[in-house]
């Protein structure tokens, strides 16, 4: 995708992904028993099948938001996929998910409700378009180390390791790892 940024930007992605599953339109299907799921969230979309026939002027985020995300497990899609990007030189051999590659994408506005990552190997994500801020919920023993900042945003900080589990993430800056695992929740905010 050459400098091209905002909802053509977006509309761009989208129409490769299109084009890139419409050419095994079984590799949209979902497989629970195989890890490959669909995350709809609010978008209305019942299945990533349903969501890349949606209007060009939606996938320009023109219409009502949308924000999915699906786990891709066909061989042929992942070969493609893995043709755009490398893995970072300082993440460990064995810190890909394995046959899986996880996509997210949507428009302005919320993403993913609070849920539990639950990964267990490193992992890193590219960020290619837009800002996304994570915010990482300590576990229950260390949930009472809260206060409140001057902006009004709640500040946590885990009392085992001192660390602010809030992490921004914007397009450039490409790559984030949590050597602390011991967070139990993910939100984007």
């Amino acid at each position: 995708m050459q400098h091209i940024t905002g909802p053509l930007w977006a509309s761009s992605v989208f129409s490769f992904f299109k084009r890139l599953y419409a050419r095994n339109k079984e590799a949209a299907q979902e497989d629970p028993d195989m890890g490959c799921v669909f995350f709809p969230y609010k978008s209305g979309f019942d299945s990533l099948a349903e969501a890349l026939k949606m209007p060009k002027s939606r996938a320009q985020w023109k219409g009502k938001p949308w924000y999915i995300g699906w786990s891709n497990c066909d061989p042929v899609v992942r070969h493609e996929l893995r043709k755009y990007y490398n893995k970072p030189y300082f993440i460990p051999f064995d810190a890909e998910t394995g046959d899986q590659d996880w996509i997210f994408m949507g428009g302005p506005g919320p993403g993913a409700p609070i849920h539990l990552d639950m990964v267990n190997r490193p992992s890193w994500q590219a960020q290619l378009s837009g800002q996304k801020t994570w915010t990482l919920i300590p576990p229950p023993e260390c949930e009472h180390v809260l206060s409140e900042t001057a902006s009004n945003h709640a500040e946590r900080r885990d009392n085992c390791t001192g660390h602010q589990p809030m992490v921004s993430h914007h397009k450039g800056c490409s790559y984030w790892r949590i050597e602390h695992h011991n967070w139990s929740g993910i939100r984007l905010i």
